[in-house]
Protein backbone atom coordinates (compact mmCIF):
# COMPACT_ATOMS: atom_id res chain seq x y z
CA UNK A 1 0.00 0.00 0.00
CA UNK A 2 1.57 3.26 -0.76
CA UNK A 3 0.04 6.82 -0.10
CA UNK A 4 -0.44 8.91 -3.71
CA UNK A 5 -0.01 12.87 -3.27
CA UNK A 6 1.77 12.80 -6.91
CA UNK A 7 -1.37 15.33 -9.23
CA UNK A 8 -0.46 12.82 -12.13
CA UNK A 9 -1.56 9.69 -10.27
CA UNK A 10 -3.99 11.24 -8.51
CA UNK A 11 -5.65 11.88 -12.51
CA UNK A 12 -4.93 8.84 -12.68
CA UNK A 13 -6.86 7.36 -10.01
CA UNK A 14 -9.39 9.32 -10.77
CA UNK A 15 -9.48 8.32 -14.61
CA UNK A 16 -9.98 4.86 -13.12
CA UNK A 17 -12.18 5.08 -10.73
CA UNK A 18 -14.48 6.41 -12.74
CA UNK A 19 -14.21 4.23 -15.65
CA UNK A 20 -15.78 1.87 -14.10
CA UNK A 21 -13.07 -1.45 -14.99
CA UNK A 22 -10.63 -2.80 -12.32
CA UNK A 23 -8.55 -0.64 -10.18
CA UNK A 24 -5.80 -1.10 -7.86
CA UNK A 25 -7.21 2.65 -6.36
CA UNK A 26 -9.82 2.76 -3.40
CA UNK A 27 -10.46 6.66 -2.33
CA UNK A 28 -11.67 7.27 1.24
CA UNK A 29 -13.08 10.37 3.28
CA UNK A 30 -12.41 10.04 7.31
CA UNK A 31 -15.53 11.13 8.70
CA UNK A 32 -16.72 11.34 12.13
CA UNK A 33 -19.55 9.60 14.54
CA UNK A 34 -22.01 12.23 12.85
CA UNK A 35 -20.60 11.26 9.37
CA UNK A 36 -19.31 14.79 9.29
CA UNK A 37 -15.34 14.86 7.69
CA UNK A 38 -12.82 14.45 10.23
CA UNK A 39 -9.54 16.29 9.12
CA UNK A 40 -7.16 15.20 12.01
CA UNK A 41 -8.07 11.32 11.15
CA UNK A 42 -7.60 12.06 7.50
CA UNK A 43 -3.83 13.27 8.55
CA UNK A 44 -3.47 10.28 10.76
CA UNK A 45 -4.35 7.71 8.49
CA UNK A 46 -2.06 9.54 5.75
CA UNK A 47 0.61 9.83 7.92
CA UNK A 48 -0.05 5.97 9.08
CA UNK A 49 0.02 4.59 5.38
CA UNK A 50 2.47 6.76 4.49
CA UNK A 51 4.90 5.85 7.10
CA UNK A 52 4.02 1.73 7.71
CA UNK A 53 2.38 1.12 4.35
CA UNK A 54 -0.43 -0.28 5.73
CA UNK A 55 -3.91 0.29 7.60
CA UNK A 56 -4.83 -1.55 10.15
CA UNK A 57 -8.35 -2.98 12.02
CA UNK A 58 -9.83 -2.64 15.12
CA UNK A 59 -9.16 -5.52 17.61
CA UNK A 60 -12.11 -7.70 18.02
CA UNK A 61 -14.07 -8.20 21.21
CA UNK A 62 -11.76 -11.30 21.71
CA UNK A 63 -8.43 -9.25 21.48
CA UNK A 64 -9.88 -6.92 23.92
CA UNK A 65 -11.08 -9.32 26.45
CA UNK A 66 -7.96 -11.75 26.24
CA UNK A 67 -4.98 -9.88 28.24
CA UNK A 68 -7.92 -8.45 30.95
CA UNK A 69 -8.17 -12.24 31.47
CA UNK A 70 -4.12 -12.05 32.00
CA UNK A 71 -4.39 -14.49 28.67
CA UNK A 72 -0.25 -13.92 26.53
CA UNK A 73 -0.27 -12.58 22.46
CA UNK A 74 -0.46 -15.54 20.33
CA UNK A 75 1.81 -14.92 17.58
CA UNK A 76 1.47 -16.87 14.71
CA UNK A 77 3.97 -19.00 12.53
CA UNK A 78 4.41 -15.47 10.22
CA UNK A 79 5.12 -13.64 13.36
CA UNK A 80 2.24 -11.67 13.47
CA UNK A 81 -0.38 -11.30 16.32
CA UNK A 82 -2.86 -13.75 15.75
CA UNK A 83 -6.43 -13.38 15.77
CA UNK A 84 -7.31 -13.90 19.17
CA UNK A 85 -10.97 -15.23 18.40
CA UNK A 86 -9.28 -17.81 16.17
CA UNK A 87 -6.35 -18.95 18.97
CA UNK A 88 -8.38 -18.34 22.07
CA UNK A 89 -11.97 -19.38 21.31
CA UNK A 90 -14.42 -19.42 23.77
CA UNK A 91 -13.79 -16.00 25.48
CA UNK A 92 -16.63 -13.90 25.58
CA UNK A 93 -17.29 -12.33 22.31
CA UNK A 94 -15.39 -14.32 20.40
CA UNK A 95 -17.12 -15.91 17.17
CA UNK A 96 -17.04 -19.44 18.75
CA UNK A 97 -17.63 -18.56 22.38
CA UNK A 98 -21.76 -20.06 22.00
CA UNK A 99 -19.89 -23.57 20.14
CA UNK A 100 -17.33 -24.12 22.95
CA UNK A 101 -19.62 -23.56 26.18
CA UNK A 102 -22.25 -26.11 24.11
CA UNK A 103 -19.76 -28.63 23.57
CA UNK A 104 -18.32 -28.21 26.79
CA UNK A 105 -21.53 -28.43 29.26
CA UNK A 106 -23.98 -29.45 26.60
CA UNK A 107 -25.97 -26.61 26.67
CA UNK A 108 -27.32 -24.84 23.61
CA UNK A 109 -28.89 -21.73 23.57
CA UNK A 110 -32.19 -21.26 20.81
CA UNK A 111 -29.39 -19.71 18.27
CA UNK A 112 -27.42 -22.47 18.24
CA UNK A 113 -29.28 -25.64 18.77
CA UNK A 114 -29.56 -27.67 15.47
Amino acid sequence: MKLEEDPAEIDRARDELTGGGPTAYVVLRVTDYGDQPETEGGRNLRRLIAEGGYVSRGPTAGEKEAPRRGLPPVISPAGDLASWDDRHQGLPGSRASASMHQSVTGWSSPRTRR
